[in-house]
């Protein structure tokens, strides 16, 4: 596991430019050399390594387009109207259009939404464990999600997988000295059957100042957070 220095900009001892010349994240790096770029890109290729998750429906059958859909709209309606309430350069005019223009994406999402378990319906996708990371943001900018919204995140964040790589994410914090609770007090590693409401009132979402790398299937992933201090991209989480 590597982490991307926040200050330098460097990986592995690498400016991060040479492995994304975009300068920003997700970026995975392949056992050929290759480097795949952008969330919509990258969840649905680690997706496909393991069909047998189901993370993703499988090529070219509508539901896959579906799934390209919303991830589309996670990326550039969602995902894209937080940033600017991260940005210290950004004016108050600016934060109120961002505010205003993701309370009507919101709204469409909970209506979308509705009364299925996740976005797709019954079945857990890489386009949930992406909205899932960036509806986490609200609370860091102070944006009510609502509480069906809410509802769907804690869901996600009660899955076996999420709460593993969540607490992956605590560990590492609270190995480097990072994190504020003690690790004695961190009930994750007891086995806790409650752990999913812990992470819900505790610690969660994670914050990334770094980056982290992991290796998925035959691929290793590099995923430095951006500079605003932003969880790290959702797909480790999608595992």
């Amino acid at each position: 596991m590597s982490k991307v220095d926040k200050r330098t900009k460097r990986v592995d001892g690498v400016e991060f430019v040479t492995i994304n010349p975009k300068g920003y994240v997700p970026a995975l790096r392949l056992d050929d050399g290759q480097v795949l770029t952008e969330n919509v890109a990258v969840l649905q290729y680690i997706a496909d390594l393991n069909p047998a998750a189901k993370l993703a429906p499988p090529a070219g059958t509508l539901e896959r387009y579906r799934l390209q859909e919303w991830l589309s709209f996670i990326n550039s309606e969602v995902h894209k109207s937080f940033s600017p309430l991260f940005s210290p350069e950004a004016t108050e005019e600016t934060k109120t259009y961002a505010r205003n223009y993701l309370a009507k994406r919101l709204a469409y999402l909970d209506n979308a939404l509705g009364d299925n378990t996740y976005l797709m319906g019954a079945q857990f996708t890489v386009a949930d464990a992406y909205l899932f990371t960036v509806l986490g943001w609200g609370v860091y900018v102070a944006v009510d999600i609502g509480p069906r919204l809410k509802s769907y995140v804690d869901r996600i964040r009660a899955r076996p997988k999420v709460i593993e790589a969540m607490t992956a994410e605590v560990d590492q914090k609270i190995a480097a000295g990072r994190w504020p609770l003690a690790a004695a007090r961190w009930p994750l590693r007891a086995g806790r059957q409650d752990a999913g409401a812990t992470l819900a009132s505790a610690a969660v979402p994670c914050r990334s100042k770094g980056g982290v790398s992991w290796p998925t299937g035959n691929s290793r992933n590099t995923v430095p957070s951006g500079t605003s201090g932003r969880p790290a991209s959702p797909a480790a989480r999608a595992r």
